[in-house]
């Protein structure tokens, strides 16, 4: 699957999040860094702070499905077309209602994948807040009381290089997904970004490769040194079965190819050729 443009897509894509990262560090930066020595400390409210959070949490949910949609609609678009061209067809793009179906959940799939990493940032923001917050209100007391030991080490934590290191190591940089594996923010996206795009690419491939007729399909090679090596240039069916030949979709629930971030991808091949390909190896 190489397309420019489909490239540039992805980058956008993650790069959205890796800036929404940034606003949210520079917010807790702006509203709760201070200098020291200080009489008085200044810092927005908890629940200004807050709301501006939860206002960055929803601009990038807003931001997201647009990209999201040009990144599917490409990768399936593609898919298509090379199913087109390797069997010869020239007609335009039209999609049946089962295509419609599958890259309307394809849409679906990705869009609240990564609505697990907004929703994980804005958490974690809010959670970062009321831990410096609490810091904030300790040096407070402190220089009130004249405790200028234990008000020099909270404001140093409070610092702005301090708090952004914290931010980023500590805030909202790590993800846990469903399965209970830890991703750092821009690994998350990748993954999520490129493996849907790769099942949007290969569903494209294939079910525009059914309406003419074709029902097999061959795994790219690339000298693979993993598991996926096992898999390249061999044949299989995907999203219905075919007797004698694995399915994509067990394939890639093993995880010997076709798992995150894997570039293998499909491309149709005729029964006739599978026949050759079979009696070769005779």
């Amino acid at each position: 699957m190489k397309d420019k443009e489909l490239e540039k897509q992805i980058e956008r894509l993650v790069a959205l999040y890796l800036a929404a990262n940034d606003e949210y560090v520079k917010l807790i930066i702006n509203g709760m860094a201070v200098e020291y020595p200080t009489d008085s400390v200044h810092v927005q409210s908890m629940t200004s702070m807050f709301s501006r959070i939860t206002s960055l949490s929803n601009t990038l949910k807003n931001s997201t499905k647009p990209k999201v949609e040009s990144v599917i609609k490409t990768a399936y678009e593609l898919g298509y077309l090379l199913s087109n061209d390797t069997l010869n067809n020239k007609g335009d793009i039209e999609y049946t209602d089962t295509q419609q179906e599958t890259l309307n959940q394809l849409l679906k799939d990705t869009y609240n994948d990564l609505l697990l990493a907004t929703k994980y940032m804005g958490e974690s923001a809010k959670k970062f807040v009321r831990v410096k917050t609490s810091e904030v209100m300790q040096l407070q007391s402190a220089l009130r009381e004249g405790n200028k030991s234990l008000a020099y080490s909270l404001a140093r934590k409070l610092e702005e290089g301090r708090l952004g290191k914290d931010a980023y190591s500590l805030g909202f940089t790590g993800i846990v997904d469903k399965a209970g594996r830890r991703w750092n923010l821009k690994t998350y996206t990748e993954m999520v970004v490129r493996t849907k795009a790769q099942q949007a690419h290969i569903y494209g491939t294939a079910e525009q490769a059914h309406e003419l007729g074709c029902h097999l399909f061959i795994i790219s090679s690339h000298n693979a040194t993993d598991a996926c090596s096992h898999w390249e240039g061999k044949i299989i069916s995907v999203g219905e079965e075919v007797e004698g030949y694995p399915s994509y979709e067990e394939i890639a629930s093993s995880l010997e190819c076709f798992h995150p971030n894997c570039k293998h991808t499909i491309t149709p091949v005729s029964e006739g050729v599978v026949k050759r390909m079979n009696s070769r190896k005779k």
